[in-house]
């Protein structure tokens, strides 16, 4: 039973005051490894046909139920990266009195450790968001309790010889 606790906290966590929710906030950087290879359409996007690195489905949580799928991308050269999260929350399913969260975080990791490279851009929903680029988090974002898919995405690009 504690392991199984401790696994749900790694990929859905939400906090002791009941206001913030965080996803795969624990997840180890190798599940964000990519499942393809990736594809340049052009020097600025990174496209492919994913599949999902991990994911999560009909999660509990005091503000409803929770999907969510995470998929990367690494350019040939290995300079550019993307990581996509796919979340979706059903709030209808949320516990009795919960309001919706305050604050939703998700914790976006270049999948590749060994490398340089630095979270420089975040979106939800194609609109940008702030984002912590140390700790690789995306937020507070915001996220529709009524069962729509919330596109998450860090762009993350290698240092410069000049940056490092």
């Amino acid at each position: 039973m504690i392991v199984a606790q401790m696994t749900r906290w790694q990929l859905v966590f939400d906090s002791i005051n009941g206001t913030d929710l965080s996803v795969a906030k624990g997840a180890p950087r190798r599940w964000f490894a990519p499942t393809s290879t990736a594809s340049t359409a052009s020097k600025r996007h990174l496209t492919a046909d994913l599949l999902p690195s991990f994911g999560v489905k009909g999660a509990r949580s005091r503000f409803g139920v929770l999907d969510f799928n995470v998929s990367s991308a690494v350019d040939d050269s290995g300079t550019s990266a993307v990581v996509t999260l796919n979340l979706r929350c059903d709030g209808s399913m949320r516990l009795e009195g919960q309001p919706e969260p305050e604050r939703v975080f998700a914790r976006l990791r270049d999948p590749d450790a060994d490398t340089t490279r630095r979270m420089v851009a975040a979106t939800a929903g194609g609109v940008a968001v702030e984002f912590d680029e140390d700790r690789e988090v995306l937020g507070p974002v915001p996220l529709a309790m009524d069962g729509s898919v919330l596109e998450l995405r860090a762009e993350f690009q290698a240092l410069s010889s000049s940056s490092k």
